[in-house]
């Protein structure tokens, strides 16, 4: 009798320790969930949409202008700065970062992060390139570019000696970027899907 009574006291000790654990765990893990859900909405606070802030800004523009376009102010990252040059990230949460590159303390270029299948856009067709390749020495402006790849306008991703923009196609793996110099005319384009 008395080795069932212990034998009880033994599970039942067993029985809260498990509870008592478990409930404790589920505790830590809604705080850290929440703890990340808040740094997520601080990180994301923007005054424009992540695409859209590229386009408002320029390398005219000082450090505390981009920061007033985004919103936020941008974050210096560990080892990125140098005698000449440095680095500062606007990070809108989901691998969602404008990279700003100083160099002597003026802005020398600015990029996004961007993820093909957002971009994506049935319209685009890369089957008209071969023309504006064979002229490309000629002069293409952005306009006759962008009626070559299906009317459509590309999505600014780099603002540097040059404007740079993606063309991505509906099956979201074909794209092309093109660079357009000051003049507004085509230097270079590459991708992958094109003839």
């Amino acid at each position: 009798m008395k080795s069932k009574f212990l034998a009880g006291i033994a599970c039942l000790l067993v029985l809260v320790c498990t509870v008592g654990c478990t409930n404790k765990k589920e505790n830590t893990v809604t705080k850290d969930d929440t703890t990340k859900t808040e740094e997520k909405e601080k990180t994301v606070k923007s005054k424009c949409s992540y695409y859209k802030c590229l386009s408002k800004m320029s390398l005219d523009n000082t450090m505390e202008e981009l920061n007033n376009i985004v919103g936020f102010e941008a974050t210096n990252p560990e080892d990125t700065t140098s005698t000449t040059s440095e680095k500062y990230e606007y990070d809108f949460g989901d691998d969602k970062v404008i990279t700003v590159t100083l160099y002597n303390d003026k802005i020398s270029s600015i990029k996004l992060e961007y993820d093909r299948k957002e971009l994506k856009n049935n319209k685009v067709t890369l089957d008209n390139l071969s023309d504006i390749k064979a002229r490309i020495n000629d002069g293409i402006s952005y306009d006759e570019f962008k009626k070559a790849v299906g009317g459509v306008d590309g999505t600014l991703i780099e603002l540097s000696s040059w404007n740079k923009y993606v063309w991505v196609a509906g099956d979201g793996s074909s794209y092309i970027t093109g660079s357009f110099g000051k003049d507004g005319n085509l230097k270079f384009f590459s991708g992958l899907g094109f003839k």
